[in-house]
């Protein structure tokens, strides 16, 4: 279903082999026909001015972009822009090394994968990441990791510069040298430099625009991360709410004459009917209760002043949030359940992979789900048990 399967890890094996010649054939395929030819990359969007990198936008005014600086520069700019939907969403790759790192930027290879039921940055699906390498706060660093190891991978060819990249002697048998060492080095710095800030400033951009647009400001500001997006963050972990589920309680809560101070209203929008209170420090339903109260005025303030009006309506505010928040999640205890239904009933049975399939191919549209199986949507859209969630698993799962 991908449009390629190649990954940082095909890069790394023509390294690994010191084979130049089938790895600028690996570039050049992937410029020509992955990517459709140097006119349909991206990246000269995020260069018509300086804000995202003067390095590069300096280079590419000068003309002084190669077809491999280009390929590198395409390759950070889409995988940042998914690792930033992947922090939106809460989704997790537990093994992501470079051979699960797609040049498309796209969420294959999954390996021990998950959607996070409560927020909590240090939580990691692969059972055996120890060390959190592959954990949720690491994972946009896990790819930046990546891709300088395939600007490693590139290093003879990034470094080579207009003057040589014509040059099929250095290309492809002298390469690096003692007497050129010092310059191709110093110009493939200078890429990762350049790549290092639009992969940073694009992540933090997009970031901040599909978190503000899940709570449906649709004005983002800078301070918005500070201000709104870290003190919700701060208190989902503390209050342990589903994370996408809170999301779509907030969009479907009118606010409009709201009443802070109902504690029972705020427990019925916002509480699950299976809530549990736990032996943790604080966690009750009043201290729950405390912390969104103290949440929900300043960002109603902030939603208010995201609207030229001065005041956004609940329609307009559900308008916003409603087309990037998905009714449904296939977090891994639904998989899970998949599995062990489909494997007790056979194959002739694939009534419960049919549901899931429709539910997982129009998350935000339920009226595609079909007439069958009712009470599956009703349970696998509703927070499962503890028990059940933050599940993980291991490379061989």
């Amino acid at each position: 279903m991908a449009k390629s399967f190649i990954r940082i890890g095909n890069f790394d094996l023509y390294r690994f082999r010191d084979d130049k010649t089938n790895l600028i054939k690996l570039c050049d395929y992937v410029i020509d026909e992955v990517f459709d030819g140097l006119n349909n990359f991206t990246f000269k969007n995020y260069l018509k001015d300086n804000s995202y990198s003067k390095i590069l936008f300096d280079l590419n005014l000068k003309n002084e972009l190669t077809k491999f600086d280009k390929m590198f520069i395409e390759i950070c700019i889409k995988n940042s822009l998914t690792s930033s939907y992947w922090h939106a969403y809460g989704f997790l790759n537990g093994v992501l090394n470079t051979d699960n790192t797609s040049i498309l930027g796209l969420s294959i290879d999954f390996g021990p994968f998950a959607f996070m039921d409560n927020f909590d940055p240090n939580f990691t699906s692969n059972h055996d990441d120890h060390e959190l390498r592959y954990s949720f706060k690491n994972t946009p660093n896990a790819i930046w990791w990546n891709l300088v190891r395939l600007g490693e991978d590139l290093i003879e060819l990034i470094g080579a510069g207009p003057k040589r990249i014509n040059d099929l002697n250095y290309l492809e048998i002298e390469g690096i040298n003692e007497n050129n060492k010092s310059e191709i080095i110093k110009r493939a710095e200078l890429i990762l430099d350049g790549c290092a800030e639009i992969f940073e400033k694009l992540f933090l951009e997009k970031y901040l625009e599909l978190m503000c647009k899940r709570i449906g400001i649709k004005n983002p500001k800078k301070n918005d991360q500070i201000e709104i997006i870290s003190p919700m963050l701060k208190m989902l972990t503390l209050t342990k709410l589903d994370y996408n589920e809170f999301f779509i309680n907030l969009q479907n809560t009118k606010f409009k004459d709201f009443n802070y101070n109902d504690n029972n209203k705020i427990k019925k929008i916002f509480l699950p009917l299976n809530f549990k209170e736990e032996e943790i420090s604080g966690y009750t339903k009043e201290f729950v209760v405390d912390e969104i109260k103290n949440w929900l005025p300043v960002y109603i303030n902030r939603l208010n002043e995201s609207d030229t009006s001065g005041s956004i309506s609940d329609e307009e505010r559900l308008e916003v949030s409603s087309k990037v928040n998905p009714i449904f999640i296939p977090r891994n205890w639904i998989l899970d359940e998949v599995i062990e239904f489909t494997e007790t009933n056979g194959s002739n049975d694939i009534s419960y992979l049919s549901k899931l399939s429709k539910m997982s191919s129009n998350p935000y549209d339920k009226s595609k789900w079909g007439d069958e199986n009712k009470e599956l949507e009703a349970r696998w859209t509703t927070p499962a048990d503890k028990e059940k969630q933050m599940l993980q698993c291991s490379c061989s799962s």
